[in-house]
């Protein structure tokens, strides 16, 4: 009740108040064999090693983090609308001041999502060149 009395009086005095639930790639599914090989090549980057399925959240990039550092609150909400894995988790509310606050947020949504769903959840806080490339082959 505390807490809600507070961000009532924050939000009543023009405070603003951002809720962020990251969006991610599953399993690619361009062709089975091609989505297979690049699973692979990611895992093995990335110095991975499990089987199952995986969701990759890709990076924060310079707006998004311009509007979470001029909110300078933000609400983590971890969400999986699989009916197979369903899971929402709320995290705590968070100030934010710079972009490693930024990224760290994002690694709680991406342990959060890990947690609900036991899908191996990988948040990748820069671009990386393996990246890159499988974006481009996509958009091929």
């Amino acid at each position: 009740l505390l807490m809600r009395a507070d961000l009532s009086r924050f939000l009543q005095e023009g405070g603003q108040l951002l809720a962020m639930a990251a969006s991610g790639s599953q399993d690619l599914s361009l062709a089975a064999n091609f989505a297979t090989r690049v699973r692979n090549a990611w895992q093995g980057f990335r110095g991975e090693d499990h089987d199952g399925p995986s969701l990759h959240l890709q990076p924060l990039y310079a707006g998004t983090m311009k509007i979470m550092l001029e909110c300078q609150d933000v609400l983590p909400l971890a969400v999986c609308m699989d009916p197979k894995n369903p899971t929402t988790e709320l995290g705590s509310i968070t100030r934010v001041r710079t972009e490693d606050d930024c990224h760290r947020v994002m690694d709680w949504i991406a342990a959060a999502h890990q947690r609900g769903t036991g899908i191996t959840t990988v948040y990748h806080d820069a671009e990386d060149d393996l990246l890159t490339n499988i974006r481009a082959a996509i958009s091929r």
